[in-house]
C-alpha cells in the first residue's frame, strides 16, 4: 500500500471513481442532501410522478419525461448533482497529484474542490493540446453540460444513451488505455457493481492486474470482491481509511523526479560538434552512401562554415512549422530529404527548440510520449519515412501538446499514397514541401 500511495503522490496515479466515492455527510448537493447513487435516484424519479417504486434508472429516467418533460428533469438532476458544499474527504482527494480522473458520476464535486480540474465527457475534442491540467472525463455525462439535447448523446440516463459502449467506440477508449500503460496504478474508488460493467473498459491481464487497484467499502461483499479480484488488486479499507494512510505518508513525502533514458527518441537541445574540416571520407561517404556528416551541417549553421548549401527554402519550412504545427518533406532517394532535415534540425535547435527525432518503437516509448506531452519548451518532433508510422503519428496526435511541432518525410512515391491519411489523422490540411523541386 505505502508503494502504491508514494506513486500517487509522485503523480504517476489515475484516479477512477464510482458512485460510492460521491457519498459522504459533508458533502451536499443543491437541496442541501447527500448525493444520490443510481438506484436511490430511480426510486426518488418515481416516487416524484407518484409511481411504484424501481431501481431501473432508464426506466425511471422515461416515466419522469412522460409525465413532467425534459426541462423538468434537467432542473431535478441540477438540484441531486450540482455541489453546493463539499467535504474535506474530496477537497483533499481532489487536490492530490492525479495524472487524470476518469468516473461514471455525474456530479461537479471534484471540479468545485478544485477548480483547476477540467471537466469532459466523450463528445469533448480528444486533442491532449487544449487540456494544460489533469482533467476529468465524465464518461456519463456531466451535469454542469447537461442540456435537453444531451439527455440523448452525452448523458446516459435513459436506454437512447449507452454512454460507456460509445467510449468503448471512441478515441478516449485509446487516451485511456494509453493512461493505463504509462501510469504506475489506476485507482478505483466507490465502484460498484452497478455503476457498469467493467469488462466493458477493462479485460484480464497479468501486466494490467498488478497495475489496478480497487478500494472498496469496509463492508464485506464477497460477489463483489470476486469478480473485482480478476481485474486487479481489492483493498477493504474504504475511501475515508485510504486517503487517512494518503495523508499520514504525505507529511513527510519528497517527490521522486522520474528518471527515463529515451530509447524510442533521439533528444537534442544543444550543438556538440568537433573543429575537424570536411575530409575526403567525408564527400566519399555522402556520394557513395548517402552518409552525411552531422558535425558539418551544424558548423555551416552555427559557426558560418562553407561545408554545405542552406537553401532559401529552410526558411519557409521553418516558418511554416510554427504557423502549421506540422509539415511534411518528399523527395525521391538521393536528392537531400536527409540532409535537409538536419539542417531544419540545427535552424531549431539555434531557435531555442528542443528536437526529439523518432528511431523505433520500444517498451518506454508510451512513457516517452507522456514526458515529450508535458514538455514546456517549444520542440520538434522528426518522423522520418513517416509512411510506416502510421501508428505513432496516431498516439502522438492524442497526447501532444500546443508546444509541438511535427516534421515529416518520405519518398515521393510513398508521399503521395499517405498524405491524406496524415490529413485524416490530424483533421487539417498538411503543409507539404517537394524537394525535388526547390526554387533556388
Amino acid at each position: 500500500m505505502e508503494t502504491i500511495i508514494n506513486s500517487l503522490l509522485n503523480g504517476n496515479c489515475i484516479l477512477f471513481t464510482g458512485a460510492d466515492f460521491s457519498k459522504d455527510n459533508n458533502t451536499k448537493n443543491l437541496l442541501d442532501e447527500k448525493f444520490l447513487r443510481g438506484g436511490e435516484l430511480a426510486k426518488d424519479m418515481l416516487r416524484q410522478c407518484g409511481e411504484m417504486e424501481s431501481d431501473n434508472l432508464g426506466y425511471a429516467s422515461e416515466i419522469f419525461i412522460e409525465n413532467k418533460g425534459k426541462y423538468e428533469l434537467i432542473n431535478y438532476l441540477q438540484n441531486q448533482f450540482k455541489c453546493k458544499e463539499y467535504s474535506s474527504l474530496h477537497k483533499n482527494y481532489a487536490n492530490l497529484p492525479w495524472k487524470n480522473i476518469y468516473t461514471t458520476n455525474y456530479d461537479n464535486i471534484l471540479e468545485q474542490a478544485n477548480p483547476s480540474l477540467r471537466p469532459l465527457t466523450i463528445i469533448s475534442p480528444h486533442i491532449m493540446s487544449t487540456y494544460e491540467k489533469p482533467y476529468i472525463l465524465h464518461i456519463n455525462g456531466y451535469i454542469d453540460t447537461l442540456t435537453e439535447d444531451s439527455l440523448d448523446y452525452d448523458f446516459k440516463l435513459t436506454k437512447t444513451s449507452y454512454l460507456v459502449d460509445a467510449f468503448n467506440d471512441d478515441e478516449w477508449k485509446k487516451i485511456f488505455e494509453s493512461d493505463i500503460k504509462v501510469c504506475d496504478y489506476i485507482i478505483f474508488i466507490g465502484y460498484s457493481l452497478n455503476d457498469f460493467d467493467i469488462e466493458k473498459i477493462l479485460f484480464p491481464d497479468e501486466y494490467l492486474h498488478q497495475k489496478i487497484i480497487f478500494i472498496t467499502s469496509e463492508r464485506e461483499d464477497r460477489e463483489r470482491d470476486h469478480r473485482l479480484k480478476k481485474f486487479g488488486q481489492v483493498f477493504n479499507i474504504g475511501k475515508e481509511n485510504f486517503l487517512d494512510k494518503i495523508l499520514s505518508i504525505q507529511k513527510n513525502f519528497k517527490p521522486i523526479k522520474e528518471d527515463i533514458r529515451f530509447t524510442s527518441f533521439n533528444v537534442k537541445e544543444n550543438f556538440t560538434f568537433t573543429n575537424k574540416g570536411i575530409t575526403d571520407e567525408d564527400i566519399f561517404s555522402l556520394l557513395m552512401y548517402g552518409k552525411n556528416n552531422d558535425d558539418l551541417i551544424c558548423k555551416s549553421i552555427i559557426d558560418h562554415k562553407k561545408c554545405c548549401v542552406v537553401s532559401k527554402s529552410v526558411e519557409n519550412i521553418l516558418q511554416d512549422l510554427i504557423d502549421n504545427n506540422i509539415v511534411s518533406l518528399s523527395a525521391e532517394m538521393g536528392n537531400g530529404k536527409t540532409i535537409m532535415t538536419e539542417i531544419i534540425k540545427c535552424f531549431a535547435i539555434k531557435n531555442k527548440y528542443k528536437v526529439y527525432s523518432f528511431i523505433e518503437k520500444t517498451a518506454t516509448f508510451e512513457k516517452e510520449v507522456d514526458l515529450i506531452s508535458k514538455c514546456g519548451d517549444k520542440h520538434i518532433i522528426i518522423i522520418e519515412n513517416y509512411q510506416n508510422k502510421i501508428e505513432i503519428l496516431q498516439k502522438l496526435k492524442l497526447k501532444l501538446n500546443s508546444n509541438a511541432r511535427i516534421l515529416l518525410t518520405a519518398r515521393t512515391v510513398f508521399d503521395d499514397l499517405f498524405y491524406s491519411k496524415v490529413e485524416e489523422i490530424f483533421g487539417k490540411e498538411i503543409v507539404s514541401y517537394d524537394l525535388n523541386f526547390m526554387p533556388d
